[in-house]
């Protein structure tokens, strides 16, 4: 029985160590923050929600914040197998925290993230693209109030 267990317990080791190989991590993975959201495909535009919103774009992103209800609309502009993003930054009266609003839906089409965020504060967010959770490319930063 004890040679059994031993070859149960190795051959569980061994799958465990393949799943954790085959499985993203931290190291694996780099989006931008430690809360990465991904979006819900949405039929219409920013436009369409008819409130204020603030837009930047990078070669195969666009990336959008509705300030009222604390929104990230992102769309993918190119048909490249990449994926649109909007990183962001966001200074609150609890510290700083950051994150990645994910968009996998394809070329053409607008996703959003609802996140939550105090009013009257400084959010600094830009358009990215990322392959496989790596960066590819981010356009430069911009802000706006919460």
């Amino acid at each position: 029985m004890g040679k059994r267990r031993r070859g149960l317990l190795a051959m569980a080791a061994v799958i465990g160590a393949v799943i954790s190989l085959l499985s993203p991590t931290a190291a694996s993975a780099a989006y931008y923050g430690n809360e990465i959201n991904y979006t819900v495909v949405i039929l219409d535009t920013p436009a369409d929600y008819g409130h204020w919103y603030h837009c930047t774009s990078t070669g195969g992103a666009t990336a959008c914040f509705m300030p009222y209800g604390e929104k990230f609309f992102v769309k993918d502009t190119n048909a490249d197998g990449h994926s649109a993003a909007a990183s962001w930054l966001f200074d609150g009266p609890d510290g700083y925290r950051l994150g990645t609003c994910v968009h996998q839906h394809g070329n053409g089409t607008w996703g959003i993230c609802n996140k939550s965020f105090p009013e009257g504060w400084l959010i600094n967010f830009r358009a990215a693209v990322y392959e496989a959770g790596n960066l590819v490319g981010n356009g430069a930063w911009t802000g706006t109030e919460t």
